[in-house]
């Protein structure tokens, strides 16, 4: 459903932005807590359980930013799963669709609060979840309790922090980027979701993704044995080949870009196309 104004106000755009913050205000503060209190919780406990002598190898490998980056592309999905969730019933719809802005400005405020905005928040509140960490350990600190300073959780997308669990060094130069354009990919795809699945939008895309994600699979692993003549062998030494030399990880680049593109774009048609009567996307 198109509003009659479709040019960007930054006006409206801003009061469109207050409108959904207020809507959502207790939903965001508890999330943004609960991300905090989480993140803690894991850092407390992996500092408290690891042995002494062990610590600065984790620390050299990326042990936490390679957990963190894990949860972190968790929370991301599950965020943008619900950046619609004004679709969800006929009453929401015809306040979430009536409102003054243009249709343009309430797909800018959802991207900017459920996209960007779970950036943000969730690397601050690593940062600060670090910070507690270090504050509490630090009392009890002893021969048996190592306590490293407060680390710097913006190498989660380094090289080395995106390096393959079998390697303490990464086996790309490009890996870093890989990781961070695969997940931005997959928030892409999810967020598409919510616009065209508002109820039950996480386990409707999951089921989706999974799905054709495993014909494709099986389809590219068919083209390439076929290709080396069902050598299996052959098939394993070019998968190594490719991983050292960056081949694969061009391809993952390139396959995530499109998908941010796609997954976006695909977004904006489907919401364009929305009506407060019907939620199907033909209509």
């Amino acid at each position: 459903m198109n509003t009659v104004n479709q040019k960007f106000n930054w006006s409206r755009f801003v009061a469109a932005l207050r409108k959904e913050v207020t809507e959502k205000e207790r939903t965001i503060l508890f999330a943004t807590l609960g991300i905090y209190i989480f993140l803690s919780m894991i850092m407390i406990l992996g500092n408290l359980v690891t042995p002494s002598s062990y610590m600065e190898m984790q620390l050299q490998n990326y042990f936490p930013q390679k957990v963190v980056l894990t949860i972190m592309s968790f929370v991301c999905i599950v965020i943008s799963s619900m950046a619609f969730w004004n679709l969800k019933t006929k009453t929401k719809r015809i306040s979430f669709f009536t409102s003054p802005s243009s249709t343009l400005e309430k797909f800018l405020v959802k991207i900017l609060i459920y996209v960007v905005g779970t950036f943000v928040v969730f690397f601050i509140c690593t940062q600060l979840a670090d910070l507690t960490r270090f504050a509490i350990l630090k009392l009890f600190e002893n021969e048996n309790l190592a306590v490293p300073g407060p680390i710097n959780f913006a190498t989660m997308f380094s090289n080395n922090a995106s390096s393959s669990f079998f390697s303490g060094k990464s086996l790309s130069h490009l890996m870093g980027l890989a990781m961070f354009l695969s997940l931005l990919g997959n928030v892409a795809i999810f967020f598409m979701g919510s616009v065209l699945w508002p109820r039950l939008s996480l386990l409707k895309t999951l089921a989706a993704s999974y799905a054709i994600e495993l014909m494709l699979f099986i389809i590219t692993l068919f083209i390439v044995i076929v290709n080396f003549s069902f050598d299996m062998k052959r098939v394993g030494e070019w998968f190594v080949e490719s991983l050292m030399d960056d081949k694969l990880t061009i391809f993952s680049i390139i396959t995530s870009g499109i998908l941010i593109m796609f997954g976006f774009g695909a977004a904006w048609y489907l919401f364009k196309r929305k009506d407060v009567v019907s939620l199907k996307w033909w209509k």
